[in-house]
């Protein structure tokens, strides 16, 4: 029942909800910065109990993205299916990937590309048409990083 003493550099982004019954206690940060990479630490103090754990602790880590490698599976032949990846080693949380494509005459195309989740463009039935400019821009909440793939065909 008393307040909590929140840090001033914690101020409208940190709030905690304790469930004394559940015996639960949640610590949320919102808004976080590589600043807030450290080891948090919960300690708990019940009158007359000495069963338990009394103390937890937990470590977080907060990264942009490191610039993701590209990289061309398959052979950049007429009619060929290829697949280009984008593979960022660090980053949390982790990071999400999106392509772009420019033509040989540096006009963005405005084709989907279809990628999934991990950063992979499959591209199928290829021609010269297809030759261009891709560049992969890898991406979380606290910064980006982009890696650029030319294909010729």
């Amino acid at each position: 029942n008393s307040p909590v003493d929140i840090a001033p550099a914690y101020e409208g982004r940190a709030s905690l909800e304790v469930d004394v019954e559940g015996g639960v206690s949640t610590l949320q940060l919102t808004k976080v910065t590589m600043e807030d990479s450290r080891l948090y630490q919960c300690s708990v103090r019940i009158p007359n109990d000495d069963e338990g754990t009394p103390i937890a602790s937990t470590s977080v880590l907060v990264l942009p993205p490191s610039k993701p490698i590209c990289t061309l599976q398959g052979k950049a032949e007429y009619y060929s299916d290829i697949t280009l990846t984008c593979k960022s080693e660090e980053g949390s949380p982790a990071p999400t990937y999106q392509w772009a494509s420019y033509s040989v005459d540096n006009i963005q195309r405005q084709f989907p590309l279809k990628t999934t989740e991990d950063g992979v463009l499959s591209l199928f039935n290829i021609t010269r048409e297809t030759s261009g400019f891709f560049i992969c821009i890898s991406q979380n909440n606290i910064g980006s990083a982009s890696c650029n793939f030319t294909l010729a065909v």
